[in-house]
């Protein structure tokens, strides 16, 4: 007995199946952490190369003046990976230009961010007084507006950039989309997991739940975009956390699902019935995740004043539920149509395999239903 223990120990057998186990772990844990570099990366480009954008079209506002052509340089010391473009050009309004900036990448020379915007510089004809007039006179009917397209541009790119790190909510539901009507008005849910988050207290991960809905005031009428995030592990993954508003203002948010051949309207088994026994036909949009999603919002073009319910200029209940009239505009011009805003974004996790094959940045669209639409690369806008 005492010669069979001292005999005693592991197999080689035993030793290589240890040995490709820990292989087949090893290569899974280094494929996740590059694809987390990956992204962080890539986010980090795209901050980068908007306020290198930003920067540039400021600098010409400062100026004080314009001058239609091209120009281009480096982006200086500390940020030699960027190289950018502006180009000026006139449009068919006296003193009016187009600038266009568009930040590349300077060893590949792939375009990373495009931003575009109109600059007015006022020509010096002798009805100058008549246009300054009008301008002044407009001006409370131009600002609510472009506060709007700003708070469409943040919107969407919080959005987009929760989506671009998305990875699975749960083992049952990976990712839901439900198609919901507030009225009339399409509100639809989204709920998902995402990367997209730094921790804030111990014990919490970049993991967080995160859900995408619109809810109504009952006193004003008003519809708010809300995000509710949730970075523990709940029991009910679509419950929990805490919520922040997005913006204000809709009416009307829509979400698409891009699966690589056909876009949807749902994403998910939201109703838990699951695939019908009786259906031939495959059905790709109730499990997984999708390739991309599209986002649409529609903003009131006239919201109402925010007013805090103490001023004596507040509205009344009666008054904020009844649709909102613009400075300057009669009743009839109360229900013109809203503001359409539109933009892409594509999961990063759906599209590890295909990182570095195919590039680009999504596509925004500013429409203006009563006018032409304005379709913008990147994450720039056109108003």
């Amino acid at each position: 007995m005492s010669a069979r223990r001292q005999n005693a120990g592991f197999s080689l057998v035993e030793i290589m199946c240890a040995i490709i186990i820990l292989g087949i772990a090893l290569v899974g844990l280094i494929q996740g952490i590059t694809t987390a570099l990956s992204s962080s990366k890539e986010s980090e480009l795209q901050t980068a190369a908007a306020l290198i954008a930003a920067g540039k079209i400021e600098m010409l506002r400062a100026d004080g003046y314009v001058v239609d052509g091209m120009t281009e340089g480096e982006s200086g010391e500390g940020l030699s990976l960027y190289r950018w473009k502006r180009s000026v050009t006139s449009t068919s309004i006296d003193g009016l230009h187009e600038v266009s900036v568009v930040v590349e990448d300077s060893t590949t020379g792939t375009a990373i961010y495009e931003l575009r915007t109109l600059l007015f510089d006022p020509p010096s004809y002798s009805n100058s007084y008549f246009c300054l007039n009008a301008a002044f006179s407009s001006q409370k009917m131009i600002e609510p507006r472009v506060e709007i397209i700003q708070n469409a541009r943040v919107a969407m790119a919080i959005m987009s950039a929760d989506l671009r790190g998305a990875c699975p909510l749960s083992t049952n539901n990976q990712f839901l989309g439900m198609h919901r009507m507030l009225g009339e008005m399409d509100a639809d849910n989204l709920d998902f997991a995402t990367h997209n988050y730094t921790p804030r207290r111990p014990h919490e991960g970049d993991f967080c739940e995160v859900s995408f809905y619109i809810d109504k005031d009952p006193v004003s009428g008003t519809c708010t975009l809300w995000r509710r995030r949730n970075p523990t592990l709940a029991p009910d993954p679509l419950s929990g956390g805490s919520r922040e508003e997005i913006a204000r203002g809709l009416q009307g948010l829509k979400f698409e699902y891009y699966d690589g051949f056909d876009w949807y309207d749902t994403w998910g088994d939201v109703e838990g019935n699951g695939k019908q026994l009786t259906s031939a036909r495959d059905h790709p949009n109730l499990f997984g995740m999708p390739d991309a999603v599209r986002i649409t919002l529609l903003f009131d073009r006239n919201p109402p004043s925010r007013a805090p319910p103490s001023s004596p200029k507040a509205p009344s209940p009666e008054t904020a539920a009844s649709p909102p009239t613009a400075p300057g505009t009669s009743e009839k011009d109360a229900g013109e149509p809203p503001l359409v805003f539109q933009t892409v974004a594509r999961l990063n996790l759906a599209h590890s395999s295909e990182r570095g094959v195919r590039g680009g940045s999504p596509t925004t669209t500013i429409t203006d239903t009563s006018g032409q639409p304005a379709t913008v690369p990147g994450s720039g806008a056109e108003y």
